[in-house]
Order: C-alpha cells, then structure tokens, then sequence
C-alpha cells in the first residue's frame, strides 16, 4: 500500500538531488500501482508488476546488492507459468518462450555480476514485456 513514508521519501530524495533515491523510491510507488490494477485487469497488472521488479533488479544491482536482484528475478521466473497461461488464450506461446529466454539471460548477467551486460539483457526483457502487454 502507497504510504505517507513513500511519498515522503520521493520527496527527500528529489530535493536531495539524490539520483538512486529517487528512482527507487518512485519505483516503490509505481509497484504498489499494480496492486490497484489487479482489481481490474490482473493479466495488465501482472505485466506491469513484472516491469516493476525489473526496475529495481536494476536499482539493485547499481548498489552492488546482486542478492535482492536475483531474488527478484526468481520471482519473475515464477510468474512465467501465469504468463504462458495467460498468452495460451491469446495464441501468444512464442512470446512466452521469448521472455523465458529472455529472463535466462538477464540471469546470466547477475550470475557474472557485470552491470553493462545487465543493462543490455534487461532491455530485451523490457522489450518482451512490452509485446506481452500489447497481446493481452
């Protein structure tokens, strides 16, 4: 739930001029976003959660903090089955296997631990996502 200590957050971190403070506190808020959405179009919010938690496996991995980035990428990996089910209705397998693809080598990048390679993967999960939402 979207707390007065989020906001509160977002807004020490903008005056601050902190850069990584900001981005992960608006991403705290835009993730408690899909939390509304799952009321109205959960196959929507799934995909928007999802991009969510590739934000701050990036986030996280900017602070050297590979161990929260995987545990979210676990968690993404997990949703794959509601994913293909969802995508089963709408002849969407291929994009599917595209985004489990995608997420093993998003996590071949955090195994190796190299940002610049993390930042490359991440855009084609992006990118899977993206084709996901505009099928569903």
């Amino acid at each position: 739930m979207i707390s007065r200590r989020n906001l509160d957050q977002l807004t020490i971190s903008s005056i601050e001029e902190n850069s990584l403070g900001t981005l992960v506190a608006a991403n705290e808020l835009t993730a408690h976003l899909s939390g509304f959405m799952f009321s109205f179009a959960e196959d929507r919010a799934l995909v928007y959660e999802l991009k969510s938690f590739l934000r701050d496996i990036l986030l996280e991995a900017a602070v050297d903090n590979y161990g929260e980035a995987q545990a979210n990428l676990a968690y993404m990996q997990e949703q794959l089955p509601k994913i293909n089910e969802m995508l089963k209705e709408k002849k969407g397998k291929e994009q599917a296997e595209k985004l489990r693809l995608a997420l093993d080598d998003l996590k071949r990048a955090l195994d190796e631990e190299d940002a610049a390679l993390l930042k490359v993967k991440a855009v084609v999960v992006i990118e899977n996502l993206l084709q996901i939402s505009k099928k569903i």
